[in-house]
């Protein structure tokens, strides 16, 4: 009946559907007085409860692994490679910026001396030049017109040469490669 009893301080069940205490066959009953029986823990005092859980929280901090340290150092060493980015793109940006500004004073300096350009040479002092140095205008007689109105031919005569053809080619493969590295 012992065993009975401590069955029923360690079911966790329902007993509504534990029927085999209703059982009446031998090996069953056998079966269940050999049953391993839960044997409850003795009631601790309030001063052994405090010293058991002053025990446990030593036991309860682990040591740092070295997993852990490793674990730390990579991403400190992550953190400082992004601070490291973020500086040399700050850096590129004030670089970029200054350039654009040098870049926009260019164009306004290249705009500047393109007008002066067509100041320095439009039809008039260029007229006025040609006429110091004793050039004129050509006159009617001087101008011939060339009729293109037929289709453009050509023929190339070319000397045989007398080489082999073996020779040729070398020179022609030769003075090829010659072209294509030019």
């Amino acid at each position: 009946m012992s065993s009975s009893a401590a069955r029923k301080l360690e079911y966790s069940g329902n007993i509504a559907y534990d029927l085999s205490r209703f059982d009446r066959r031998k090996r069953v009953r056998d079966a269940l007085e050999n049953e391993p029986v839960a044997v409850p823990r003795p009631i601790a005092r309030p001063g052994e409860r405090a010293k058991a859980a002053a025990g446990a929280e030593v036991k309860a901090r682990p040591a740092v692994s070295a997993v852990t340290v490793l674990g730390f150092v990579i991403a400190v060493f992550l953190m400082f490679c992004i601070v490291l980015n973020y500086m040399r793109l700050n850096e590129l940006t004030i670089e970029i910026y200054s350039m654009q500004t040098e870049l926009m004073e260019l164009k306004k300096q290249a705009a500047t001396l393109k007008v002066k350009n067509e100041q320095a040479l439009n039809s008039k002092r260029l007229q006025q030049l040609a006429e110091e140095m004793g050039m004129v205008r050509p006159t009617k007689e001087q101008i011939s017109y060339i009729d293109l109105s037929n289709h453009d031919r050509g023929v190339v005569y070319m000397a045989q040469e007398n080489d082999s053809d073996f020779l040729s080619g070398i020179k022609t493969l030769f003075f090829a490669a010659i072209d294509f590295f030019n």
